[in-house]
């Protein structure tokens, strides 16, 4: 899987996460995952299964509509689906209706406003089960000792978190365990974002 993430902040084709070209949360670059439109814009595949998928989907389809100076050719809106997909992590690493909450938020989301909206929406019903849970301690206490180094991820509250997966969790505490000279390297592994 090539690097990628799906959490961050930013503008026009990001989903979550911060970075470049190949973030599925990040900010800005080909290859982000969230935005809106329909399937049909970016040549879809009907009946998607793969919830990334859809997420690539909506996120191509919604720069084809905000800036499509970005898309000269039709081999240039092509290859967004695939290139999105090849950069984004696998859709295991996400808790079970986050990406189909995200590609759904994006489908008509309109130019200009960021795609953040679409990720808090997601983890918003999420968040009061995390809030209270142990490992949104740990991360929170993880933040607390490692202050001033880079640690993988740059709120206290963890909020976002509650969008992966339990085993993807799992991993991640593993890395909030390690001395804080190693935390970032770890998560970004574990969260590529």
């Amino acid at each position: 899987m090539g690097r990628g993430g799906v959490i961050g902040t930013g503008g026009v084709g990001t989903v979550v996460g911060t970075g470049g070209a190949g973030n599925v949360v990040g900010t800005g670059g080909v290859g982000t995952v969230a935005g809106a439109g329909g399937s049909g814009a970016v040549g879809g595949t009907g009946g998607v299964s793969d919830p990334m998928v859809a997420v690539c989907e909506a996120q191509c389809s919604r720069q084809q509509r905000c800036t499509p100076q970005k898309f000269p050719t039709d081999a240039d809106k092509a290859a967004c689906v695939p290139t999105c997909i090849a950069k984004s992590p696998s859709a295991s690493v996400f808790r079970d209706g986050v990406l189909t909450d995200l590609a759904a938020c994006t489908r008509d989301l309109a130019c200009g406003t960021s795609d953040d909206v679409c990720l808090t929406n997601a983890a918003k019903p999420l968040e009061p089960d995390w809030i209270a849970s142990a490992d949104s301690k740990a991360c929170a206490a993880t933040y607390d000792a490692c202050k001033g180094t880079p640690i993988g991820y740059v709120d206290r509250t963890c909020g976002l978190f509650a969008i992966f997966s339990p085993s993807t969790l799992s991993a991640f505490n593993a890395c909030l365990a390690k001395p804080c000279s190693e935390v970032a390297a770890c998560v970004e592994v574990v969260i590529p974002l």
